[in-house]
């Protein structure tokens, strides 16, 4: 089953005033929050919508043997053994904060880790 793409509209409208003040004053910390928060307040009563779920918790396996307890940033529980997951991720491109090679790939390294997971669920 399909969660309708208006429940995540909503959850990007309502964001986006909070992330402008938040931007607007110089800062990036807390724009996922914001996100998260939002997304599942749009859900409403409709779905439970849980945040920083357990990979295990969903009967999902970590593919990568050293990242310890992986959780996905929002589980939405559809029914009774199905569930939608959402990681987010708020970067800023281009990343010029870091100038190693090794660092400069960090978000990318993390956008293709939480693909590759959830893909393999």
């Amino acid at each position: 089953m399909e969660i309708e793409e208006q429940y995540y509209k909503n959850a990007l409208e309502n964001s986006i005033n909070e992330l402008e003040a938040i931007y607007n004053k110089g800062k990036m910390r807390g724009l996922e929050a914001i996100i998260h928060k939002n997304i599942c307040s749009s859900f409403g009563n409709k779905y439970k919508c849980e945040k920083q779920k357990s990979l295990v918790g969903l009967e999902g396996n970590n593919i990568w043997e050293n990242a310890g307890i992986t959780k996905v940033d929002i589980a939405i529980k559809i029914d009774k053994s199905n569930f939608h997951a959402i990681e987010l991720k708020v970067v800023r491109m281009p990343n010029k904060k870091h100038a190693s090679t090794n660092q400069c790939l960090y978000d990318i390294g993390q956008i293709s880790s939480d693909y590759w997971r959830l893909k393999m669920q």
